[in-house]
């Protein structure tokens, strides 16, 4: 992930802002480590790029069985259309 990012996340637990503590840097962009909240001390891992915010992977096969049966529905390659893109454009600022 990378660092800038994080001003735009929050604790889930109590909203409050995030600390990042980098292990592992892979081409500026945070390959491991953890976000931590600056109130309740919470910490998050950051795992291959990507913070994880669930304590466990059990939301896993649900998650799986979903994107199995409609893994194309939302793919704007795939219907044609540019809200997905542009929805993340407009909430993050990311270009």
């Amino acid at each position: 992930m990378e660092e800038r990012i994080v001003k735009m996340l929050v604790c889930p637990t109590c909203k409050s802002k995030l600390a990042i503590n980098v292990e592992k840097i892979d081409k500026e962009e945070v390959k491991a480590g953890y976000l931590q909240c600056t109130s309740c001390n919470r910490r998050y891992p950051i795992v291959n790029y990507i913070p994880r915010f669930v304590e466990t992977d059990t939301y896993v096969s649900s998650f799986s069985n979903e994107w199995n049966k409609f893994g194309k529905v939302q793919l704007d390659s795939f219907n044609g259309r540019n809200e997905s893109e542009n929805t993340f454009k407009e909430r993050t600022g990311i270009k």
